[in-house]
């Protein structure tokens, strides 16, 4: 295949699109986690942690409510 065959090809174009728009969705993914800084997501992650560890979950209509935990039968 000459190059001139390669470059009026278009049996590829679709993947290249992909590629390209996964990459440029990957570029953007990465600057938004820099430009929101490490604090936002750690303290994020940090409070999922804490109610998922924590045996009762605040809400907005009580105090505690109590999680039971499950049986071992």
């Amino acid at each position: 295949m000459s190059i001139s065959d390669f470059l009026s090809a278009e049996d590829g174009v679709a993947t290249i699109d992909w590629v390209v728009l996964l990459a440029a969705l990957t570029g953007v993914g990465l600057w938004m986690t820099q430009f929101l800084g490490g604090h936002a997501l750690r303290d994020h992650s940090n409070a999922v942690r804490g109610e998922l560890q924590d045996p009762h979950f605040e809400t907005g209509w009580f105090d505690y409510v109590a999680v039971s935990l499950p049986s071992t039968q």
